[in-house]
């Protein structure tokens, strides 16, 4: 995860990062117009966080030994360059006009968290496949499919893709061995593949406000899930079934408000000594 900041080496201004290079750790610059933070990045040795809010980032260069985590927000107009700082951890994109991620990020072999938040994203190409990555997420886009490729990722732990346009989860997501939180929550599901109950490592699950018919029989097999979420499912069966057997098991909390399920179904649920049943 992301280190906290070293406040005594933050600048808020170019000037004064310019004025003392070697003091600067982290930059966070905040303009109405046009930024560019080249001429810091080249300056500053020590540089190992950049955050940027802008309408139109522009940087000629991120060639930089140390920088480690790069934040934009606001960007209508993104103009990055091809190659990305070398040991690059963690990068973020929030309320960007984008529909495509940065092409430098295809080579940057080292990030290990990227984030995109309330911006249009329609697809994942660019991704290092070959890379570190292990939180992906893609909240409040544009995305109808998961490509296998992302689920083949080697290292991914946490998959959180919260509020896009996604109609099915294919059965490559069996190939995610070492996923151990999966956020589908407000999307298009209606259905779920078998493939989903052989996720072993699996400690969150949240399928909340999708449309999904029934839990697959496989999810029974999820021995290490500890949260599960079914909630505003409009009909969704054999979430008894699933909770009764993953209750022997890790599982301690199901939500399930506003999910419609029957009476006698939820009547059952609520007298089990586990899991903790929210509604």
């Amino acid at each position: 995860m992301s280190q906290p900041p070293d406040l005594e080496g933050l600048r808020t201004n170019l000037r004064d990062a310019l004025e003392a290079p070697e003091s600067v750790t982290g930059l966070s610059l905040d303009s109405d117009a046009t930024l560019d933070a080249s001429d810091a990045i080249r300056a500053c040795p020590n540089l190992a966080t950049l955050t940027l809010i802008s309408p139109h980032v522009r940087l000629e260069t991120l060639e930089h030994p140390r920088l480690r985590q790069i934040s934009i927000t606001g960007a209508q107009r993104l103009e990055l360059p091809a190659t990305p700082p070398e040991d690059l951890r963690r990068f973020r994109l929030g309320s960007c006009a984008v529909e495509r991620l940065p092409a430098m990020l295809a080579a940057a072999r080292s990030l290990k968290e990227l984030e995109v938040e309330r911006t249009p994203l329609a697809t994942l190409e660019g991704l290092p496949l070959g890379g570190r990555l292990r939180v992906l997420t893609v909240r409040d886009g544009a995305l109808r499919e998961v490509p296998p490729a992302v689920l083949a990722l080697p290292h991914l732990e946490q998959l959180d893709l919260e509020g896009n346009r996604i109609a099915e989860l294919p059965t490559e997501v069996g190939l995610a061995g070492r996923l151990q939180k999966l956020v589908l929550r407000r999307n298009a599901l209606t259905a779920l593949p078998d493939a989903l109950g052989t996720l072993s490592g699996l400690r969150t699950l949240d399928l909340g406000e999708n449309q999904i018919a029934a839990l697959p029989e496989s999810m029974t097999g999820l021995s290490k899930l500890q949260t599960l979420s079914v909630e505003r499912n409009p009909s969704i069966a054999n979430v008894l079934t699933v909770a009764q057997a993953l209750g022997r098991g890790s599982l301690r909390a199901l939500y399930i408000k506003g999910a419609r399920l029957p009476r006698a179904d939820v009547k059952a649920l609520m007298a089990m000594k586990r899991p903790a049943v929210y509604r």
